[in-house]
């Protein structure tokens, strides 16, 4: 009876062979190199994916500017800036906004503290200044009522009737400072011929008006 041979390998020796095997490493490499194609893949389409949704938050960040009630909704229409503010253009009315930006940063009243005060007598602002001011204009401009105000600036009646008191206050110290009279010598120099045989005194015309409050 034929003695039946039976051979063992052991498993170092199974991975010699399968190392030596130029079929397995080429299977080996083969499969390394697919999963990194395939990791790039991935790492693109999520990269694009990423920028898309970027893209569509700034989008909608845009369109909730462009339908929220405030400044920048009507920063392409000067007309509509002059209908509600009194402004001519959006650039003058940024161009005064950054001229009481410096005080109205540190603004403060009995409803709000500034905005680098700790106090507990007011509340910290939760809306831009330059919307505050905006308000202020439209209720100055359209006497529009406080109630009409908080729906369009999507607030509650108080805060309206606060921000307005306390941008009153406010723009009456600031504005108040600033001399709007001419000198003498600029009066005088630019005054009319007319004026200056019959009444050579004039300093002012005051053009008053007449309005029921």
């Amino acid at each position: 009876m034929p003695k039946q041979v039976i051979s063992w390998e052991s498993p170092e020796n199974a991975n010699s062979m399968s190392d030596c095997d130029p079929h397995a490493e080429g299977e080996h490499q083969l499969s390394a190199q697919t999963k990194t194609d395939i990791s790039l893949f991935d790492s693109q389409v999520l990269l694009k994916r990423i920028q898309e949704l970027e893209e569509e938050k700034d989008l909608l960040r845009q369109q909730l500017i462009l339908e929220r009630f405030g400044l920048e909704r009507f920063a392409g229409n000067d007309d509509m800036i002059q209908y509600y503010a009194s402004f001519r253009s959006y650039k003058l009315f940024k161009q005064f906004f950054d001229f009481v930006k410096p005080s109205a940063s540190n603004m403060c009243s009995m409803y709000y503290t500034c905005s680098n005060a700790r106090s507990l007598a007011g509340r910290p602002r939760n809306r831009a200044l330059i919307d505050e001011m905006f308000m202020f204009f439209v209720r100055l401009r359209l006497g529009l009522p406080e109630q009409d105000l908080a729906v369009r600036f999507n607030c509650h009646i108080s805060t309206v009737s606060r921000k307005i008191i306390t941008w009153a206050d406010f723009l009456y110290f600031v504005l108040g400072s600033v001399p709007i009279w001419p000198s003498r010598v600029t009066v005088d120099r630019h005054m009319p011929p007319e004026f200056q045989i019959t009444y050579l005194s004039t300093r002012v015309i005051l053009d008053c008006t007449e309005r029921r409050i």
